[in-house]
């Protein structure tokens, strides 16, 4: 990385609305910011206005919750190069919000928290959500993405444990027959 790109991931590290949208990537409302950080919804809404100014953060078309803001490309590109510690620390508080208001199997923010705790190094909590996520995934027959899932959940299971790698490795040689990849399955 150039001198100046460091800077940049060192200086998101710093600023924390900054670098959270940023891994985030997607629309986040004032109030969603506020919890993730802990701060009022007021010393977050004076932050976003100061970065919307500087070109950093840009409005994200109108939504049913309130006014939504994402960061801009550059943003989103540094805060992939935060120290890794940061970075999956915003992971983990990204992770945490979106699971504590315990989406169902069939809610988006169930792929999206399940995505975070891969990211934050989370294994326990990444491996219960992504079971029962592709569980629903095959249950309503979305096939490649429960594929993706259980070859994502057999990457995560320590070696050691054996009897859940087999369980996994069956339903993903069941779905493989379902999606005609036959000499991939058992």
């Amino acid at each position: 990385l150039p001198a100046e790109d460091v800077s940049m991931s060192e200086n998101l590290a710093r600023l924390p609305l900054l670098g959270l949208l940023g891994l985030l990537r997607r629309p986040a409302t004032t109030a969603e910011l506020a919890r993730l950080l802990d701060r009022s919804p007021r010393q977050i809404a004076r932050e976003i206005e100061r970065w919307r100014r500087d070109g950093a953060i840009a409005e994200a078309s109108a939504s049913g919750a309130g006014r939504a803001f994402v960061a801009s490309s550059t943003i989103e590109e540094h805060a992939q190069q935060l120290p890794t510690r940061v970075r999956r620390r915003f992971h983990d508080l990204i992770a945490r919000e979106l699971l504590r208001r315990a989406p169902q199997p069939h809610d988006p923010a169930l792929l999206e928290a399940v995505r975070h705790c891969r990211q934050a190094g989370k294994r326990r909590s990444f491996l219960r959500h992504a079971f029962a996520l592709a569980q629903h995934f095959k249950a309503t027959l979305q096939n490649r993405a429960a594929l993706q899932l259980f070859a994502e959940i057999q990457e995560a299971i320590p070696p050691a444990n054996l009897a859940r790698r087999i369980a996994v490795e069956l339903e993903a040689a069941e779905l493989r027959t379902r999606v005609g990849e036959l000499d991939e399955g058992i």
